[in-house]
């Protein structure tokens, strides 16, 4: 929590095992929880439903001049990152992106990861105007 302060509501893109959309929620905050894999909604959804998380699934498009099969972790964030582009843009141009579509006070950074090689999640905060 202490990455975003205060949340009323958040949204996780690539929630994989779904704990931190969780515990966001056991938090009281409204929070959804975005994944790739309808197999992988549907058993988070299982183990962590109760706790108020929705967990949905939706299929990305395409990044663009990427071929074949898009970056993704290998063993989610539990090991060192195999292939990933970093979320398809840099932050200023998800700040950008989300000021166009109506949000405010658009902030968005890379948290280092863990260790050496590893990737660390990009977070974006803001608001509804």
């Amino acid at each position: 929590m202490e990455l975003l302060g205060d949340p009323r509501s958040a949204l996780e893109i690539g929630c994989g095992t779904g704990w931190a959309v969780a515990h966001l929620a056991r938090q009281g905050v409204v929070a959804t929880g975005v994944d790739l894999s309808p197999v992988m909604v549907k058993n988070v959804t299982e183990r962590w439903g109760a706790t108020g998380a929705e967990f949905v699934f939706s299929q990305p498009p395409a990044i663009p001049g990427a071929h074949g099969p898009q970056g993704m972790y290998k063993g989610g964030f539990a090991g060192c990152a195999r292939y990933a582009y970093r979320y398809a843009y840099p932050p200023l141009t998800w700040e950008r992106l989300l000021r166009a579509a109506g949000f405010e006070g658009a902030e968005v950074t890379v948290v280092d990861g863990p260790g050496a090689g590893w990737i660390g999640p990009l977070i974006g905060r803001a608001t509804v105007a």
